[in-house]
């Protein structure tokens, strides 16, 4: 195949994937990728579609040179996810697109991560748009990130984004340090655990308390009752042992740093969640008004 352009090895190879991988759909048969000149097997030592050098970049999508016909199908629609998530957040370079495949080399998050990073960049300073964006490419990336195993970890995160959304646990804007000031306080909290020094009751209740009183210094004073104050401080423990029960304990095996290392990554993916919460209270404000 003839790559268009001048592009690096790795946008060169992908072009020759997503072609191959094409003619495969459409044409219904098997394929070998190779650079060698002459064949390197015989039509019966490979199942559905071999690719010899596959690039780094490209281990987390593609993770075995010979992919059965399942592989190569799940490949594709990955491929198409990927393609999708880089149109919508306006993107048309190459480069984009392969950094998006390439977050698949990580954990189940990562793409998650990555695609917030993307859109804040080409979307700078316009928080509907960004808003708009994130929750366009939600469900691409968790047909994704599912098929990666995060469906647990999801399952988590998203708890997280209804506790925070019903209890009202946020600022009072769309930007995302307003949205993510429960999360934020939280993983700061964690931060400064020293295990050997204070119990896990102890930085619970800090932990809680103090997501409770930034939440109450963004709630308006004819708001705040006692009654209010007390809720704010309960939806907050609550938050709080979600992410030390759920996530701590079974997702992270107890591993503190390593939950605390990835805080940037859950950060992104509670983002996504909480936008979701926020356009299914719009969809059904909507069908209210309509019937």
């Amino acid at each position: 195949m003839n790559t268009p352009g001048q592009n690096n090895h790795t946008e060169n190879v992908l072009y020759a994937i997503e072609n191959a991988l094409l003619y495969q759909r459409f044409l219904g048969c098997r394929a070998v990728l190779t650079d060698s000149s002459i064949p390197i097997f015989s039509g019966d030592e490979f199942s559905h579609f071999f690719i010899d050098h596959i690039p780094p970049a490209f281990r987390g999508w593609l993770p075995d040179n010979d992919l059965d016909s399942e592989m190569a199908q799940q490949a594709f629609d990955q491929l198409l996810n990927m393609h999708s998530i880089r149109s919508k957040i306006g993107s048309i370079e190459t480069d984009d697109l392969v950094r998006l495949i390439r977050s698949l080399n990580y954990d189940a998050l990562e793409l998650y991560y990555v695609t917030h990073k993307m859109i804040k960049r080409e979307q700078s300073g316009n928080e509907p748009l960004q808003f708009a964006t994130v929750r366009d490419t939600a469900q691409l990336i968790a047909d994704v990130v599912a098929q990666k195993g995060g469906d647990t970890l999801m399952s988590y995160i998203n708890e997280l984004a209804r506790l925070a959304w019903e209890g009202h646990l946020r600022g009072q804007s769309l930007k995302d340090n307003s949205l993510a000031k429960p999360i934020d306080i939280a993983f700061d909290c964690l931060s400064r655990w020293n295990e050997n020094r204070f119990k896990r009751e102890d930085i619970r209740a800090f932990t809680s308390k103090e997501i409770a009183r930034a939440i109450e210094r963004l709630t308006p004073s004819e708001y705040l009752s006692e009654t209010r104050r007390s809720k704010i401080l309960q939806q907050s423990t609550e938050f709080v042992d979600v992410l030390l029960n759920q996530l701590l304990d079974v997702t992270y095996q107890g591993e503190l740093n390593e939950l605390v290392e990835d805080h940037r990554k859950i950060r992104s993916t509670y983002i996504f969640y909480l936008h979701d919460k926020m356009t299914s209270k719009s969809e059904k404000k909507e069908e209210k008004q309509q019937s």
